[in-house]
């Protein structure tokens, strides 16, 4: 009987910290938007340009590992809220010089690559495979 109440008490805390941990780092989580992809006609993530009002990345951290989601968002009539018309999660990987490697989880061999324009990190550029030879900038929200 001792042993089970040890046990539970352990899993509970373990649960509790856990948590706590992930609620932490889902605040620390840094939002870039695009608005100059509207300069272009096609597709990104196999949405039309001309129905995305919204166009954004989020870098957070799982663990030690740093993800991504690019996510592409309609504004629904009279209403604060948007619907997300489509994203994309993965992977991302930042070398010394600011270079970003993308890989997404779904169709991980195709990666794309960006860069922050600084160190301080406040926007990046970066080429999505739905524009080859263009490149798309991402400035951080605060």
């Amino acid at each position: 009987m001792k042993l089970l109440s040890i046990t539970l008490l352990a899993v509970t805390t373990l649960s509790f910290f856990g948590c706590s941990k992930w609620k932490k780092d889902n605040k620390d989580a840094s939002y870039y938007y695009s608005k100059d992809y509207k300069l272009s006609q096609g597709e990104i993530l196999g949405v039309d340009i001309e129905e995305i009002d919204m166009l954004y990345t989020v870098f957070f951290y799982e663990g030690k590992n740093l993800k991504y989601k690019l996510v592409a968002e309609k504004k629904v009539n009279d209403s604060n809220k948007n619907e997300v018309l489509s994203y994309e999660y993965g992977s991302v990987e930042v070398d010394k010089n600011y270079t970003l490697l993308f890989t997404p989880t779904v169709n991980g061999n195709t990666s794309y690559t960006g860069a922050f324009e600084t160190k301080d990190k406040k926007a990046f550029d970066a080429n999505l495979p739905d524009f080859e030879g263009r490149t798309l900038r991402f400035i951080l929200k605060k």
